[in-house]
């Protein structure tokens, strides 16, 4: 009983697991389904419920253990990227190549990206007081996608709830990211970008986001030399 603790703590601890576990699972019928035949796929509907699902489990799991939250948000993003390598391949994506899409995979499309577009809202990276985040990238991998009605959607969206946070800048950033999905829009039918492509287009925007943190310091310190020299004393 000394090594396993109280009951409370060995509840916890196997909820933890368990959830892991689950999500776990989610994740590889995800990708076992992504690689089986068209026709035997499951549908967007089972898609979507098994990675929101997945990511709750995994969430759950997440804010129940203290010990590794410093490392799930870190892990949870690297997951969005792999959900979102999924998700351009999957038939939703291909049915905007066919040009078959229908109105329900439009909704999809803009709840999916407008989503992405909210988190990137308020998961930004807070350095010296300079607030950097991925909030355009929703909107424009929208417009990418399904055209410039799709990216200016989910621009609205998310520019809906940038809004409601208030400040002076709150509408400005919300016509940016509708501007965003416009010009994906655009840009995707003037150069069509293949599925592979398109994954590789989002990730390297994702890197070149964080590494902005270095172009801010630089500029920064050529505006104002005296925050490198209390850099230096501190």
């Amino acid at each position: 009983m000394v090594f396993i603790g109280s009951p409370e703590k060995v509840i916890k601890h196997v909820s933890v697991v368990s959830s892991i576990l689950f999500a776990v699972i989610g994740f590889a019928l995800i990708y076992i389904d992504n690689n089986l035949p068209r026709k035997n796929r499951g549908s967007r509907i089972w898609f979507s419920v098994m990675a929101i699902g997945s990511g709750v489990f995994l969430l759950v799991a997440l804010l129940e253990e203290a010990t590794i939250l410093e490392f799930g948000v870190p892990l949870m993003e690297q997951l969005a990227i792999v959900l979102l390598l999924l998700f351009v391949r999957s038939d939703l994506v291909s049915t905007y190549r066919r040009g078959v899409a229908t109105r329900t995979d439009l909704l999809w499309l803009i709840l999916i990206f407008g989503a992405l577009s909210i988190y990137g809202t308020f998961r930004g990276f807070n350095f010296e007081g300079v607030s950097l985040n991925v909030r355009d990238l929703g909107p424009i991998i929208a417009g990418l996608i399904g055209g410039s009605l799709a990216g200016a959607a989910a621009g609205s969206l998310a520019g809906l709830y940038r809004d409601s946070l208030g400040d002076w800048i709150a509408l400005p950033c919300a016509v940016a990211m509708i501007i965003a999905g416009v010009l994906g829009g655009v840009v995707g039918r003037a150069y069509p970008v293949p599925s592979d492509r398109l994954y590789l287009l989002i990730e390297n925007q994702y890197r070149r986001e964080i590494d902005m943190t270095d172009l801010v310091c630089w500029i920064r310190k050529e505006i104002d030399p005296e925050l490198e020299m209390d850099d230096k004393e501190s």
